[in-house]
């Protein structure tokens, strides 16, 4: 079985961070949000240089990288009717 696991990498002072943490619990899409100035290593590891950014892992994996809100939210509606 496939696990898949989100982490959105957010900031503060990042408005379309904010939007997005309140839409994607409405949205019933679970993801992990990490402050990139609490996690500069995890932003660095996956090499996260604005914000918002979504990472999708599928078995510990990093198969896509996705950034700003528009991109973001298409990614989600794509992700959820698959």
């Amino acid at each position: 079985m496939n696990e898949t696991k989100y982490l959105l990498f957010g900031s503060p002072t990042c408005m379309p961070c904010k939007n997005l943490k309140g839409i994607l619990p409405v949205m019933n899409f679970e993801f992990e949000y990490k402050d990139v100035f609490e996690n500069p290593e995890l932003a660095a590891e996956h090499m996260v240089m604005s914000t918002p950014t979504m990472v999708k892992f599928v078995n510990g994996e990093k198969v896509a990288t996705k950034v700003g809100q528009g991109e973001i939210m298409k990614f989600v509606d794509e992700e959820q009717n698959k």
